[in-house]
């Protein structure tokens, strides 16, 4: 590994430092990665590579990953449209680690909420996960992204954290090349009972989602649901579950949700 370079005034970390020491040196480094522009793009790569290794991705504390998340969320708005990471297995995990970060807006009470709502409006902002899409699996990581913002939509979600999360989501139905039977399960179990009662708020994304898709999507989605035409067919009249991909009930509801 190359040589890495602090910002000025940020001292170095490891993950054997104490807790509340490494936050503390984080938190320096995260103010300065703030700041930084795209004139910065070479000399903080090693930094940016060794935060998103799996020492830090996999660290126990949560405000240790948060920090970690904002900073490798940073390089990505630094770096955009590229970054520094060039391992694929690397970049899946980097991914699946960001989409993990966003269970921290369930709760707006949560005293770390700013810095959780900065990491969302930084992955919007700079669309990151669609940088994902050419990744062989990237299926895993948009279901991975859709699955945490379903569990967090609630009643106390604000108008403007979901209006982000809508921003965030649309562009990889839309400009992904596929849609997993994952993926739009998790949309169409928010659109019928008991999920569509039990929280508004999810379903309204997931229909905001549905009736927003583009041409493509819409053509994804009808290919979807002719395979769960011909799968029903063949299981001989066999009860099926939405959670399995395969629920005879989809199509009646997403037809006379969209045309």
């Amino acid at each position: 590994m190359k040589e890495i370079i602090y910002p000025p005034g940020c001292k170095d970390i490891q993950v054997e430092l104490a807790n509340d020491e490494l936050i503390r040196r984080l938190k320096k480094i995260q103010q300065s990665y703030q700041n930084l522009d795209a004139k910065a793009t070479e000399k903080y790569n090693a930094l940016s590579i060794y935060l998103g290794c799996d020492l830090f991705l996999q660290h126990e504390h949560e405000d240790v990953q948060l920090l970690v998340a904002c900073c490798l969320a940073d390089t990505f708005r630094i770096h955009h449209p590229e970054a520094p990471f060039h391992d694929a297995n690397n970049l899946k995990n980097i991914f699946i680690f960001l989409a993990n970060q966003l269970r921290g807006l369930k709760d707006n009470s949560n005293p770390s909420f700013s810095r959780y709502f900065y990491l969302l409006e930084n992955l919007e902002n700079t669309k990151t996960f669609p940088l994902c899409i050419e990744l062989d699996e990237a299926q895993d990581i948009i279901a991975a992204v859709f699955e945490n913002v379903f569990k967090i939509v609630n009643e106390k979600t604000t108008p403007k954290v979901k209006s982000l999360l809508f921003e965030l989501l649309h562009p990889l139905l839309n400009e992904s090349d596929q849609v997993s039977a994952r993926v739009l399960d998790i949309l169409f179990t928010r659109i019928i009972e008991p999920q569509k009662s039990n929280n508004k708020e999810a379903n309204s994304l997931a229909i905001m989602l549905l009736k927003k898709g583009n041409e493509h999507f819409e053509f994804l989605v009808q290919n979807h649901l002719n395979n769960i035409s011909l799968t029903t067919r063949s299981t001989m009249g066999q009860n099926l579950t939405l959670t399995s991909g395969y629920n005879p009930n989809t199509r009646y509801v997403f037809r006379n949700l969209l045309f």
